[in-house]
């Protein structure tokens, strides 16, 4: 050693204080562009007092060296560190020891999650430098500007709030026994060198309280947009909020680290990724060289930053060593608000090294059991798989044919987690039958990737028919005609029908598992209950003529969201059919679906149950009725008169006349709950203009329809009001038919009640009554929507 050690104590510092102290300046530093390592080793030669370290790895001599310069200059130093960083961090290991046999005091944490601090304390000059950076070679300092970097904010301060409460936690740490021990150079029992100074209300040192809690606290109150560079995100309730935000209006733009989100370690963070995504935060990605390490939020109406080293997770909220600074207006810094402002907006609007976000789909399941083409299964089968990391949910197939039907949709079964097996047992399969299955992995962002057809036979000789689904009485039903539900075609479960529960529990009719009872329906017979989402009944039918068939279901029901929908030779004809709450089981409704086309001959259809309604059923049924369609019935104008134009059509006022006339849907029922009672989806909005309402939760291929009348010819210009988060989405406007605009966009207003007018001039429209319908064509990049719709101006 070079020089004599001197003893490190607080009085030591009051008198021996550098003069860089009174001059050092605030300052944040951005390594995209800035070398800020240069300013660390500067402060590291300066120190005359001493200076604490602590972090979680080290991988850069540069820093190791010039400290133990110090301490053989006789500069105190302590070290805080933590040697579980060695498993991947292969250079650590090295440091760790260079830095012990430079004869540097070392602690190290052991117990309990691990020391994810990156700060460095100069006691002479007080100042204290902190980041999420870890002390390697390319994390403060650019390889390319601009191109070969890491994202990251690094914060130097001369605070005394600051600088003291550092002083007081490393202390803290430092005499820790429980979770710290010697690890090099301590030659007595750690002590205090600091009074007990009390720490900034600013900072946040998890586990001395949960980060995400505060986080989230503040979240919850931004009214104006959240802007977020996070690595990692493994915590709900990080992404909750985020999700919440958007839902009330906040926009979010988050930036994010695309090799975590396949980081088959860090198997949550694409789910939370991928929730985000679908409910409505904008995302983008790293594409330059480096990585994407930053921790930062910016809530801009609120003026306040988050920064530190937490990730979004439930380790760094709640368990590891991390230190966060909750910046707020009070503390009287506005430059460093600016500062991240200014540093995310450069970021985002950098098209070149920052992307937008596009989910990916799971890997393919990997069967296991039973083997493709086993024999000899017995009545009931557990299909068992490997769905891989990445999916989350799972559709099952199965039938009796080499394209089995869906018995099962989005089921959250087992887990992403390596080494777990995803199982489902399917019941009362027919003797000496062959079935085929497959199973489709799917990720939160609704992303999917089948895996194979494989095929197993069960044991025993079948019945009589059962080789395929045969029609009830021998005989296909007719087309047009009507259909009472209880005959389903003959074959057993899987062959004619799908029902979640053995035998039937109304005993009457037919020895079958679905459930059938008498019905009150006014005709008297049977009809079948006890319906639950997945479940299904087949009928082979046999069709006069081609054309375009109405549907009638008689249906009773208990509560609202029953949906089912059918298929025609295996193909959904019909989407989603809501089931109205009739009042009760034997309180009976017909229900219309119009447009079914079908060809003349043979065909099978399918009933297939979607979901239940808030009674536990997906509604009691009694017949099916297909009549030749007849020529759709002009719409009725919203409130009995076409709007006149020059004038506003206030988008909420479409037509009467249902779905599939007025209007064209994709989910049933009206999601915002007001104004009107059908599938379309109506929220209430800020916007003066927009007269109380918008039309919301739009999805690519709706459609509205709008009956005007034009008081005098001429070329109209068009504004459509729009709110909208994401990039992409386009609509169109028809005129009687024809398209008059193409393809408009909708630009990213910034919030789903944020409003802006879009204009298209030349609309000729000649004197008289004329059809308008707003067409939804394509969505938004980052989510499912297409915008939201205040009105739509014909001047």
């Amino acid at each position: 050693m070079n020089g004599t050690v001197k003893t490190f104590t607080f009085a030591a510092f009051l008198t021996l204080v550098s003069p860089l102290a009174a001059s050092a300046q605030e300052r944040l530093c951005d390594p995209q562009t800035e070398d800020c390592r240069q300013p660390i080793i500067d402060l590291i030669r300066a120190e005359q007092v001493g200076i604490d370290v602590a972090f979680w790895f080290m991988e850069d001599a540069r820093y190791a060296n010039e400290l133990i310069l110090r301490r053989n200059a006789g500069v105190p130093i302590r070290i805080l560190v933590d040697q579980r960083a060695n498993a991947t961090k292969r250079l650590n290991a090295q440091t760790l020891s260079t830095l012990a046999n430079g004869g540097i005091p070392m602690r190290e944490k052991f117990a309990a999650d691990i020391l994810h601090f990156k700060m460095m304390l100069f006691q002479g000059q007080n100042v204290v430098e902190f980041s999420k950076a870890n002390y390697a070679p390319d994390e403060f300092v650019p390889v390319t500007p601009n191109a070969n970097y890491s994202d990251e904010a690094v914060f130097f301060t001369n605070d005394n709030s600051l600088t003291n409460t550092f002083r007081r936690r490393f202390d803290d740490l430092w005499i820790d026994t429980i979770n710290y021990r010697d690890f090099a150079n301590i030659m007595n029992p750690p002590v205090r060198l600091y009074p007990l100074f009390p720490i900034d209300p600013a900072m946040n040192f998890p586990p001395l309280e949960d980060f995400s809690n505060r986080a989230v606290s503040r979240y919850n109150v931004e009214s104006q947009r959240i802007d977020a560079a996070v690595f990692r995100v493994t915590d709900h309730r990080q992404a909750d909020a985020m999700i919440g935000a958007v839902a009330r209006g906040v926009p979010v733009r988050l930036i994010t680290e695309p090799t975590e989100y396949r980081n088959p370690v860090r198997l949550y963070d694409a789910k939370h990724v991928d929730r985000m995504f679908m409910g409505g935060v904008q995302i983008k990605i790293r594409q330059h060289e480096g990585l994407m390490h930053e921790a930062s939020v910016v809530l801009e109406g609120l003026g306040e930053v988050i920064f530190g080293s937490s990730n979004w997770t439930t380790a760094s909220a709640a368990f590891q060593d991390e230190h966060n600074y909750f910046y707020n207006p009070t503390l009287g810094k506005p430059w460093f608000f600016q500062w991240f402002i200014d540093q995310f907006n450069r970021k985002w609007n950098d098209t070149v090294n920052y992307v937008p976000f596009q989910p990916l789909p799971p890997d393919a399941p990997t069967y296991s059991a039973p083997v493709n083409g086993a024999s000899g299964q017995s009545s009931s089968v557990t299909l068992t798989w490997d769905g891989g990391p990445w999916a989350h949910f799972y559709d099952i197939y199965l039938g009796t044919t080499t394209n089995p039907p869906l018995i099962a949709g989005n089921m959250q079964i087992g887990s992403p987690d390596a080494g777990v097996m995803e199982t489902f047992t399917v019941n009362n399969l027919v003797a000496g039958t062959t079935y085929y299955w497959r199973v489709v992995g799917k990720t939160y962002a609704q992303l999917s990737t089948s895996g194979p057809v494989w095929s197993f036979t069960t044991a025993g000789t079948p019945p009589p028919g059962s080789g395929g689904s045969t029609p009830f009485g021998g005989t296909p039903w007719a087309i047009p005609g009507t259909i009472e539900a209880e005959n389903f075609d003959d074959g057993g479960q899987f062959v004619a029908y799908f029902d979640t529960t053995a035998g039937n529990s109304g005993g009457v009719y037919r020895t079958t598992d679905v459930d059938i009872e008498a019905t009150a329906d006014a005709g008297g017979g049977f009809d079948v209950m006890k319906t639950r989402v997945g479940e299904w009944l087949k009928y082979t039918v046999n069709v006069a003529a081609v054309g375009n068939y109405q549907l009638e279901t008689r249906v009773a029901n208990l509560g609202a969201g029953a949906k089912f929908h059918l298929e025609v030779d295996g193909v959904d004809k019909t989407g989603p059919i809501a089931v109205p709450d009739t009042g009760g089981w034997q309180s009976w409704q017909t229900i219309t679906t119009a447009g079914i086309p079908f060809t003349a001959g043979p065909h099978i259809i399918r009933i297939v149950l979607d979901s239940v309604g808030t009674g536990g059923g997906a509604g009691n049924l009694n017949w099916f009725r297909f009549s030749t369609a007849p020529t759709p019935s002009p719409t009725t104008p919203f409130g009995g008169t076409p709007v006149a134009l020059p004038g506003i059509v206030q988008a909420e006022n479409y037509d009467i006349g249902g779905q599939g006339l007025a209007y064209s849907d994709t989910t049933a029922g009206n999601a915002g709950n007001v104004y009107r009672s059908d599938d379309v989806d109506i929220g209430p909005t800020t916007d003066p203009s927009s007269n109380g309402f918008y039309v919301g939760w739009t999805r690519a291929g709706e459609w509205l329809k709008y009956t005007v009348n034009a008081t005098v010819a001429k070329s109209y210009a068009l504004g459509v009001r729009v709110a909208n988060m994401g990039s992409g989405a386009q609509f169109r406007l028809e005129v009687d038919g024809v398209d008059v605009t193409g393809p408009v966009a909708v630009p990213n207003t910034g919030g789903w009640d944020v409003w802006q007018t879009v204009s298209v001039s030349g609309i000729a429209l000649n004197q008289g009554q004329h059809v308008l319908r707003l067409v939804m064509v394509a969505r938004n990049v980052e989510n499912t929507g297409v915008g939201n719709f205040g009105y739509l101006s014909l001047q």
